[in-house]
């Protein structure tokens, strides 16, 4: 009879929706097994932690975050745990809590005592979703901890049905949790009418998120295919007086501009202490949400491209889980990230269908800011040569206002112009190159090359009309000392020497304009100190050296590193009215470790000096048969 009513019971409690259904199962156990307190514990594997999911028969306060969420290790659960594992039983029956060696382990001692628990059956729940693929204490996801009212006892086939039916059911609910938060989100959508993205973005924030994972704070930013960077798209609420327009992230920023780099989602345990080696960085975590608490738990997911997942369209991220039951801190788990990672599909989707056409608009705008010097110079020179050349033609002589000399350099120029247009262009396309997913052996053509006459002086050409445009003297760009033949892409390395000197030109110090100079200067092999550009790591390598100088405006000691960031502009040199993508320094970069150099920011004023260090394995192409060469 009491089988019966427990299966009965526990069916009816199965039929919830995902937000009560655990609820429903433990009140359904409660009423036939009548208990003084009773409560799902469900593990988080990803902080080794339980949490309270669902309680009967007593209420802690809030502030008593112990009875909400504790670590798995040193606690009467974690000893269940370990108990049930190594003796490979089903469940841990222990006949009074208050006894030892389970006093010691209890989390509220004075509260078992003050409810007189006495018996305690502690029954592990089973991952269904991984019911056979491991065999430790990670196959389980909660424990229900009943404390029976006096002579109640629970059957070993009754705890069956309640393993099996919890196991079930929270697999269940994980599974109506997504298509519950991917009705609601379609359902903002068709309502949205006019609304822009960020009045969408709101809702979805308020109404659904932190319905479904309560935090205490949540913000999206959004990819800026203009300036190349992460914009804030909404938040709850951010510890800043900034304008909304002034906050964003670059790629590689931070660890919001990390995950959109890596374009894989995280889940940290203490903000304020990240043990995780691929997100300790010495970049500051510029804006934090306005939380009650001290920011603690965090998780971060990007949206990715449908139709190109390598590509970012944004990031969720979410501070400070707060428990189910009350407002205690908790800790972000698997189900979380699984739940919102499912909901940003549906986000990109709307993002891609919505503003492609813009992103498609601000990559022309941008494109065109770039080529439109040397485009117009070449249609002015070809309107010269038209207008005073074609009118007076004489099959055998030049007229003498116009003479042979003249007309060269007209072509020359011309052809130094259509240099820079295609120089430009190929930035674009380098950076294309690396997104791309072809292997290094696929975007590099290589070849054995003089450093100094096949990339260096080609590449210096190419700066002709940046420095007739700015009025300098081609001479101040000065080469010299000793360059090595090596096994290289030229062209490539030739993108990189001109965006360093075209920057040196472009973010010179116009007061003292006469004076300007770029050296760019050789050293022979050697032994020479290395940055590793990770908070000054220092090593010695043997190979070559190039410094670049100049004496322009100058780099904050703050941006050494960020300068080299995709789309990064610095405060200071936002105020400079100079045109471009802002990808040059990025792709140099990534041309450079390619080709297993280091570049760094070696002095950041009077001079400001770059260096690049070439090792000695370049001078052959021995590199180019390793299998990593040939893979990424």
């Amino acid at each position: 009879m009491q089988k019966d009513n427990l299966l009965s019971k526990l069916f009816k409690a199965s039929h919830g929706d995902h937000s009560s259904i655990i609820t429903n199962l433990l009140k359904a156990v409660d009423e036939v097994f009548p208990s003084i307190m009773c409560t799902f514990w469900r593990i988080n594997h990803k902080s080794n932690t339980f949490s309270t999911y669902a309680r009967e028969g007593y209420s802690p306060s809030a502030d008593n975050n112990i009875e909400y969420v504790h670590k798995i290790k040193g606690s009467l659960n974690g000893y269940v745990l370990d108990e049930v594992i190594k003796n490979n039983i089903n469940f841990k029956r222990i006949e009074d809590v208050k006894k030892s060696p389970y006093c010691d382990l209890h989390r509220n001692l004075s509260r078992a005592k003050s409810l007189n628990l006495s018996t305690l059956y502690s029954i592990p729940i089973r991952s269904y979703d991984l019911f056979s693929k491991i065999d430790n204490y990670e196959k389980y996801c909660g424990i229900v901890n009943i404390y029976p009212q006096k002579n109640i006892e629970i059957e070993e086939d009754n705890i069956e049905f309640i393993k099996d039916y919890f196991s079930l059911m929270l697999s269940r609910k994980k599974l109506l949790a997504r298509e519950s938060i991917a009705r609601e989100i379609i359902a903002i959508y068709e309502k949205k009418y006019k609304k822009d993205l960020s009045s969408i973005l709101h809702s979805i924030i308020n109404k659904i998120i932190r319905d479904y994972v309560p935090c205490e704070g949540c913000s999206v930013f959004i990819w800026d295919q203009f300036n190349n960077r992460l914009n804030l798209a909404q938040t709850t609420g951010l510890e800043t007086n900034l304008k909304k327009s002034d906050i964003h992230y670059y790629l590689g920023e931070g660890l919001t501009g990390m995950i959109a780099q890596g374009l894989e989602p995280i889940i940290i345990e203490d903000i304020s202490h990240i043990d995780e080696s691929n997100f300790k960085t010495s970049y500051e975590h510029k804006y934090y949400e306005k939380t009650e608490h001290k920011s603690k738990s965090f998780m971060g997911i990007p949206i990715l491209s449908p139709s190109r997942p390598s590509e970012v369209l944004g990031i969720i991220r979410l501070i400070n889980r707060l428990n189910p039951l009350a407002k205690a801190i908790d800790y972000f788990n698997q189900d979380d990230l699984d739940l919102i990672k499912h909901a940003t599909i549906l986000i990109a989707l709307y993002m891609e269908y919505d503003q492609s056409e813009i992103f498609r608009t601000a990559f022309a705008a941008r494109m065109a800011h770039e080529i439109q010097m040397p485009a117009s110079s070449i249609q002015r020179d070809a309107d010269s040569i038209i207008k005073n050349l074609l009118p007076n033609i004489d099959q055998n002589n030049f007229p003498p206002r116009f003479p042979k000399p003249r007309l060269k350099d007209y072509l020359e120029s011309m052809k130094d112009h259509a240099g820079l247009q295609l120089a430009l262009s190929n930035t674009v396309v380098y950076s294309w190159k690396f997104n791309s997913g072809q292997p290094r052996s696929e975007r590099y053509k290589i070849a054995n090359c003089d450093l100094l006459k096949d990339v260096l002086l080609p590449a210096k050409k190419l700066a002709i009309p940046l420095a007739r445009t700015e009025q300098i003297l081609f001479d101040n760009i000065q080469i010299i000392g000793h360059f090595p033949d090596i096994y290289a892409d030229k062209y490539a390395f030739e993108q990189v020497f001109f965006n360093l000197i075209s920057n040196s030109i472009k973010y010179r110090n116009k007061q003292i304009n006469e004076s300007f100079t770029v050296i760019i200067k050789g050293y022979i092999l050697g032994d020479y100190e290395i940055n590793n550009n990770t908070d000054n790591n220092l090593s010695i390598s043997r190979g070559y050296i190039i410094t670049i100088s100049d004496y322009g405006i100058g780099i904050k000691e703050s941006d050494k590193r960020k300068i080299f960031l995709l789309g990064y502009r610095g405060k200071e040199i936002e105020k400079y009215d100079v045109k471009g993508l802002g990808i040059g320094l990025n792709v140099v970069l990534k041309i450079l470790t390619d080709f297993n150099c280091k570049i760094w920011v070696s002095h950041v004023n009077s001079p400001t000096e770059f260096k690049i260090f070439i090792p000695e394995e370049l001078t052959q192409d021995i590199y180019t048969k390793d299998e990593k060469w040939n893979l990424f």
